[in-house]
């Protein structure tokens, strides 16, 4: 029961709170004056397959390999930096990002698969 009550209050604190439609499968805050596809940057490396960032609303949008998009709140223009240039990307993001903002999925982009073998 606490953990639902902290995750309810973290919900209420943060800036995904508002998000109330869908435009191209991703959740936007209404009003936010936001474009329905931030501009993502490829990245190679672990689970992640291209990132952008927000730096009016400090939103760090991650699209991860198998297709999630997540976005990170309050993620600071220098840290957002450091991890869109980074060598190693996946470390970065996970030492310096993942377990240290709010995130929430907010959409999901397809995965492309492979033509089937038609000998299997």
């Amino acid at each position: 029961m606490p953990e639902q009550r902290a995750q309810r209050l973290w919900f209420m604190a943060s800036p995904f709170r508002n998000c109330t439609r869908l435009r191209c499968g991703i959740a936007r805050q209404p009003g936010s004056g936001h474009d329905a596809s931030m501009e993502r940057t490829r990245i190679s490396g672990g689970k992640l397959k291209a990132a952008g960032y927000d730096k009016q609303r400090r939103i760090l949008e991650v699209e991860m390999s198998d297709g999630r998009i997540v976005e990170y709140a309050n993620v600071g223009e220098e840290i957002a930096h450091r991890f869109l240039t980074s060598s190693a990307a996946w470390s970065y993001f996970r030492d310096n990002i993942d377990d240290d903002f709010p995130s929430q999925v907010v959409g999901r982009v397809p995965v492309k698969t492979s033509t089937p073998n038609p000998f299997e």
